[in-house]
């Protein structure tokens, strides 16, 4: 409104040279509900329901549907229209419904801006595109909402019905169930988790050897470990024991390998690459880091629009180059890496600046606003810290290192040893100080005395000079024992990962690109996903660890073979709403694709008996304490059913029971092991849920009457652990 003048107030809008600026508040309007098509309950015989149409109305927010009447109007009154809203699939949802519902017919024009400085509003008002150019946006945007509607009532409804009353989804206190809230690619995302967690917990550890030396040259000392064709690990220790005995105090390099490696710049950042590295290095959630990332496009003005999925800059970017690079060196953290980036020459690198990688919107970069200008928060600081750093590292350089393949011969058995040398920083310079006092504080955190290695310096683990024939002295012989470690349980950063390729895991950036087509969601839509699983109670975080639930896991449980819960299916969708966005997927036909998906699955389903309000889900881990004898007569063995862990002479009336998940945390075996045989746990349990929704740890017991209950003393690794 400031930029075009329109600077006097009204009731809901600005206005003033010629223009009135009005707003939305979230979605004004929605897809009718299944009643507005005179579907009285819920009823299985229903099902599927598919409007032969789909209907709108305005939300029944009072203050909303205000807003909606004051837009309305000034539709009716206006000679044409600019879309404003966010330039992006949403955004486009959001305008669209409102002037198809308002039906005032007149002319669209649309604003597209990556930038809401004064200079972009005005370059984007002074180049306004017809409306019409985005349509295949809006159908692309109508369809995943149509989409969206079509699978979650109807999958909803129906497990709903079928199993609401069963727990754990029935609450026997209020003697009503939560829908089972289910979803195209909520279910699918949930299941990711689910399928990590109940991995990571029914993990069985195997243990092996590895034989290891260690070395001294010249001073430096350095570790190899024994191999043998591909062996590189005994599963029994004998034959280790064996070969470390005829072991001498000395070996011989038989081989030296040193290869050298050129790597990059990182790519830019897109939405969900800064999601996922602001979670592993502050902690912050997805939705944390979206709204700093808004924070600072809208409010600060110094970032450009954050919700892109490219990770590339347009050719007609680089000519700003040197503006944004005399803005940045304002910043003293900044001006030597400005220095250093204009020494080397600003050059337009193709693999950073590239018209055909960027579709709507580009990389997320600073923009020309002068940050020393603007009063960040610490946070928002920190999230514009991590976009300038990987901006300016583009114009740094590679980083050049060496890497060292060494093979030792003692006693006729052979080692290795492996190791990098950083030559040429490069780009890695501008992250070595962050990186540092990012350990130093994580080290005070911890009461360390010192900060533990960075995870970029590379070069610590660099070997000393060596040369075929040279004899080194064997300080150290020892054949540590080793457990194969369980997959670690998704945290945000990992479940964003595999939410952006559809549940395959990659590292390359590569491949990562080419399946974002077939993600799950958008970068826009990821975040608020984890976050509606947590207050639908699906899942719970535990410090950085994302933690189904027991209605998580038993949802999960009666969907996991079901389309609605695969990822790929999911991420075919998300394809093609892709190409219909570029005009390259008929709308009609991919609809056509859901609805008869949906009666499908639906039909199936309803073939099925309604299940009684007596029974429940079953929810186990594959733990073995069938051997461990009943704490309660003493004398029965414990059984594993359905739900819980009992006693084998139930049915001469011992009643003992002992749950796995509690309090929304499923306890480890070693934990319930504990309460079996001593009557409590040795060690704190982490990552409970309270009622209140908080998290919290603590101590197990066994009650006077055998039920489990928790316990505050001794040592806690949470002072103020509250139920």
């Amino acid at each position: 409104a400031a930029v075009l003048g329109a600077v006097g107030k009204g009731a809901g809008y600005f206005e003033g040279n010629g223009y009135q600026v009005t707003w939305a508040v979230g979605h004004l309007v929605e897809l009718a509900d299944t009643k507005d098509y005179g579907y009285q309950g819920w009823q299985l015989s229903n099902l599927p329901i598919i409007p032969p149409t789909f209907l709108t109305k305005v939300t029944s927010d009072q203050g909303r549907a205000r807003q909606f009447a004051i837009i309305a109007k000034l539709f009716k009154e206006a000679d044409s229209i600019i879309c404003a809203t966010d330039a992006g699939r949403e955004g486009e949802l959001i305008f669209r419904y409102i002037y198809e519902r308002v039906g005032a017919g007149k002319p669209i024009q649309r604003l597209w801006v990556s930038s809401q400085t004064d200079k972009a509003l005005k370059d984007g008002f002074a180049k306004l595109k017809d409306g019409k150019e985005y349509d295949n946006l809006y159908n692309a945007a109508r369809c995943r909402s149509e989409a969206d509607w079509l699978v979650g009532i109807n999958a909803t409804q129906y497990y709903t019905l079928q199993y609401g009353r069963q727990a754990p989804f029935f609450d026997p206190e209020a003697k009503r169930s939560q829908p089972l809230s289910l979803g195209r690619v909520q279910t699918p995302i949930l299941k990711l988790l689910v399928d990590r967690y109940l991995e990571a917990i029914n993990f069985k550890h195997e243990t092996y050897w590895e034989l290891i030396i260690t070395l001294d040259k010249d001073g430096q000392q350095f570790q190899a470990k024994w191999f043998r064709d591909k062996q590189e690990r005994f599963d029994e220790p004998t034959e280790g024991e064996a070969i470390l005995a005829k072991l001498e105090d000395k070996a011989t390099v038989k081989d030296v390998q040193k290869k050298p490696k050129t790597e990059g710049p990182p790519l830019l950042y897109d939405l969900t690459t800064l999601q996922k590295d602001a979670n592993k290095r502050y902690n912050f959630s997805a939705q944390h880091t979206l709204d700093l990332a808004q924070d600072l496009y809208e409010k600060y003005k110094t970032l450009t629009y954050p919700r892109t999925d490219s990770r590339y800059l347009s050719d007609d970017i680089f000519p700003l180059v040197p503006d944004l690079l005399d803005k940045l060196a304002k910043v003293p953290s900044y001006a030597p890496f400005v220095a250093k980036a204009r020494a080397l020459g600003i050059a337009k690198d193709s693999r950073y600046f590239n018209d055909a990688k960027v579709s709507d919107h580009h990389a997320i970069i600073p923009t020309e606003t002068d940050p020393t200008s603007v009063q960040m928060s610490p946070e928002h600081y920190m999230i514009y810290d991590m976009v300038v750093r990987r901006f300016l590292g583009i114009f740094l350089g590679n980083c050049q290192k060496e890497l060292s393949d060494i093979v030792l011969e003692d006693a006729g058995e052979l080692f290795r040893a492996k190791g990098t040398m950083i030559s040429t920083v490069g780009w890695r310079e501008i992250y070595i100080a962050l990186d540092e006092a990012l350990e130093k504080r994580k080290a005070k955190a911890k009461g360390k005395a010192e900060a533990p290695k960075g995870e970029d310096k590379e070069d610590e683990d660099a070997l000393p000079f060596m040369a075929v024939g040279n004899l080194l002295d064997v300080v150290k012989k020892e054949l540590p024992k080793k457990k194969t470690k369980a997959p670690s349980i998704h945290n945000e950063s990992s479940i964003l990962a595999m939410m952006e390729t559809a549940g395959k895991e990659m590292e390359d950036d590569e491949l990562r690109e080419a399946m974002k087509d077939r993600g799950l969601g958008t970068p826009a839509t990821r975040a608020g996903m984890i976050e509606r699983l947590i207050e639908r109670g699906y899942i719970a975080r535990d410090k950085k660890k994302l933690i189904p639930t027991e209605r998580g896991i038993a949802l999960i449980g009666l969907v996991s073979d079901k389309p609605i819960a695969s990822p790929e299916l999911t991420g075919e969708w998300e394809m093609r709403l892709n190409k219909m966005a570029k005009g390259q997927y008929a709308p009609d036909q991919f609809m056509q694709e859901v609805k008869r998906y949906t009666h499908e699955v639906v039909e199936k389903l309803r073939r099925a008996p309604v299940a009684g309000s007596g029974s429940s889900i079953a929810v186990m881990p594959a733990y073995s304490l069938e051997n461990a004898t009943c704490p309660k007569c003493k004398e029965g063995k414990i059984l594993k059913g359905k739900r819980a862990f009992g006693c084998s002479r139930y049915k001469e009336g011992c009643d003992f029971t002992l749950r796995p998940l509690i309090a929304g945390k499923m306890v480890e075996q070693n934990h319930l092991q504990d309460l079996l045989k001593l009557g409590y746990t040795s060690n704190w349990v982490q990552g409970f849920t309270s009622k209140a929704g908080k998290r919290f740890d603590a101590r197990l017991r066994l009650k006077e009457d055998f039920t489990v209950t928790f316990e505050f003393t001794g040592d806690s690794p949470q002072k103020d652990a509250t139920n």
